[in-house]
C-alpha cells in the first residue's frame, strides 16, 4: 500500500517536470534581425575615455564619417586612429547632459531583414551636478547608409 502511496504522490511530480522539460521550442532567429555588438574608439582602437577625449563641432545631434580624411578635418582630441574605413562607417555626435555621467552604452540591432540598423545610445547619469557635453561614438557596418539608420538616444539613472 506504502508503494502504491508512494508512485500516486511522485507520479504527478515526475510527470509534470518532463512535460514542463519537453514544451521548449527553439525560436527561429533570422540572422539578419540580429543584435550586433557595437565596436567604438575606445574598444577597437585603445582610445582613452571617448567621451571627454574627442570633439566634433555639433550639439545634440550626430553625423555619419565614411573616411578617414573626413574623420581628420571634423574630429579633434587625444585620439586618432586610422579608422579602418573599408569595414566600418563612424556613427559620432555630442550630447548634452543634466547631470554627470557614468557611462554610455551602445545597442545595434539589424532589422526589416537586414537591410535598416537601429541604434540605441544609452547614456547612464548620476546625481553629481556637473552637466557635461559629451562625445559618443559607434563603428558600424559599412553597408549602411545613413537613411538606413535609426538613432535613439535615452538616458536612464
Amino acid at each position: 500500500m506504502k508503494k502504491i502511496m508512494l508512485f500516486l504522490c511522485f507520479y504527478p511530480f515526475l510527470l509534470s517536470i518532463f512535460l514542463i522539460s519537453g514544451c521548449t521550442k527553439n525560436k527561429e532567429v533570422d540572422p539578419l534581425e540580429t543584435t550586433q555588438i557595437p565596436q567604438n574608439l575606445q574598444s577597437l582602437y585603445g582610445c582613452p575615455d571617448s567621451r571627454y577625449s574627442l570633439n566634433i563641432n555639433l550639439v545634440d545631434t550626430f553625423t555619419l564619417i565614411r573616411d578617414q580624411d573626413t574623420f581628420d578635418k571634423l574630429v579633434t582630441g587625444d585620439c586618432k586612429p586610422k579608422i579602418d574605413f573599408n569595414s566600418y562607417n563612424l556613427l559620432i555626435g555630442r550630447k548634452s547632459l543634466r547631470s554627470g555621467n557614468d557611462t554610455i552604452h551602445y545597442e545595434i540591432e539589424k532589422t526589416s531583414g537586414g537591410k535598416n540598423l537601429n541604434v540605441k545610445i544609452v547614456f547612464v547619469q548620476n546625481i553629481t551636478t556637473v552637466a557635461p557635453t559629451l562625445t559618443y561614438d559607434v563603428l558600424l557596418p559599412k553597408e549602411f547608409k545613413l537613411e538606413d539608420i535609426k538613432v535613439e538616444t535615452a538616458i536612464t539613472y
